[in-house]
This record gives C-alpha cells, structure tokens and sequence, in this order.
C-alpha cells in the first residue's frame, strides 16, 4: 500500500476512527468478553471466522457462527463473548431505510405487520461473504476515508436488496425499521405544527444537530427543504379548494398580504392565486 497516501489519510478530517460510524475490523481471542454498551449508532456484526455468543438484558442469548451475521441495537447493552478464536467486521450505521429507495416507509410498515420477530443470526449469501471479506482486507490495509465507508455501506445494502427476500431483510432488521418508521411518522404528524426546522426538532423531542442527521437519511432531503416543499403543496392543494377564501389562506400560512400571497404563489406554483384557482397554472 501507498505509504505516503495512508499517512496523508491518518492526518485528514475525513479518516474514521474506532468510534465513528463505518466498518471496524477485529479479532478475538478465544474466551475474550467484549462490553458493547448502548451507543449512537446500531451495529451490524458479520462473523467472518469463529464463534461468538451474544447475551442482552432484554433480548434472548443467541450463538452466531462464522458465515453469519446479527444486529445489535443502539439503545441495549451487550456481551459478546468469543467462544474460540474469532474474526469479525462491525458496521455501525444510523438507519436501514438506506436499503432501497423503492421500498417506501409505507411499503415496509405494512410487511412488517406480517413478521413475526425473534432475535436471530442470518447466514451471509456467497456475494455478501466476499463483500465482507474484501471490506475486511481493505481495512486491515488501513483503508479508512469516510467515502470509503460510505461507498461500501450503500453497496452492501444493495446486496441485502438483490440476494436477500423482503421477508429476510424484513425480520433481520425489524426493530431498527420500526424505529425509521416512528421517527417518520413523528415527523409527519407534527411537521404542520412548526415554523421552522428549529420548532421541528424540538416538538419531535430532538436536539438539532441529531435530527438534521436523522432527517437527512430517512427523507433523502434536508428538513429545511421538505418543510419548504410541504408549505407549497399544502398552500396549493388550499387554493384548489374553492371554499375556503384567499383571505383566510393568507391568515393561514402567515402572509403579510394578498401581494405577499401572489408573489410567493408566482415564484414557486409559477401561477397568481387566481389563476391557480381557475386551474390556469
């Protein structure tokens, strides 16, 4: 490997460390006893080699073997103990919705109700083994720029979506989806509610910085532009309504006036109220 280039890496912003999200590599010693308490992040352990027994409070003990791979969740406490010599890659990642664009929140939360969960291992496909074990000689090389680990992140999510079953992915990642699913349904219940991205994160119970980050990977946008796009589709779909009065539409959505309301109609519908009234635009 480039010495100079991986020299230039440990010294860039971008370099991830132990602590960061991406992959890790590790090796355990036989009977070694590793603490994984409640992080930011969930982990995904891909046991290249060996076998391990993960024990938690409030989730049933299980034996993952090598070839096989098991989630942890962010919020509990683990203890992983390496029953023999054992060789793994740890992904700690914020959200599975990443795992296919075409599978909506709503397409998801209605299998997820046909799924019965239980805390288990799921075998690595042939193409996730040489996936992972190419990610692990990687960083043992000392390969560790964050587009890297992007890179490789969203390659293996398509890998779950081409070589594993909706109902795979479904009971593999059932709690961390669940919980995808309530931040974006929290989000929608109250996006009405705020002024701002501010207000937004506050009423849904989160600091700004974590819930930009949030948004950002479960929406595919930033919360400052989805709430900008949600006021123009809810002020067209009130001036399509021709119940409700203009003046009653201006008090609504806070204008100062009808000039107000017709410039900001102008610049994103790209039509006067009334001429979107009329269906002209």
């Amino acid at each position: 490997m480039n010495e100079s280039c991986l020299k230039d890496c440990l010294d860039c912003r971008l370099h991830v460390s132990e602590n960061d999200l991406g992959f890790h590599y590790f090796k355990y010693n036989k009977g070694q006893v590793i603490q994984t308490p409640a992080s930011k992040y969930h982990y995904i352990i891909f046991l290249i080699d060996g076998v391990i027994a993960v024990d938690s409070n409030v989730q049933e003990s299980l034996i993952c073997k090598g070839g096989q791979m098991v989630v942890l969740l962010k919020e509990y406490n683990y203890q992983i103990t390496s029953m023999n010599d054992s060789a793994v890659v740890i992904l700690k990642f914020l959200s599975a919705i990443q795992i296919c664009n075409k599978l909506t929140i709503k397409d998801l939360d209605l299998y997820l109700d046909k799924v019965i969960y239980k805390f288990n291992p799921l075998d690595m496909k042939e193409r996730m083994v040489e996936a992972i074990e190419l990610v692990a000689r990687y960083l043992i090389d000392g390969v560790s720029c964050v587009h890297f680990h992007h890179g490789k992140q969203m390659e293996l999510f398509i890998l779950f979506r081409y070589y594993y079953s909706l109902d795979d992915i479904c009971r593999f990642f059932y709690k961390v989806i669940r919980k995808d699913i309530s931040f974006y349904s929290l989000v929608k219940k109250h996006s009405n509610q705020a002024k701002n991205v501010e207000e937004l994160a506050m009423i849904c119970g989160y600091g700004l910085s974590n819930f930009k980050r949030l948004f950002k990977i479960h929406f595919q946008t930033s919360p400052y532009k989805w709430m900008q796009q949600q006021m123009i589709d809810r002020v067209h779909q009130r001036l399509l309504d021709k119940s409700i009065s203009i003046k009653t539409i201006i008090a609504e959505f806070n204008f100062t006036d009808h000039s107000h309301l017709s410039i900001y109609c102008k610049r994103y519908l790209g039509a006067t109220p009334s001429q979107i009234r009329e269906g002209k635009n």
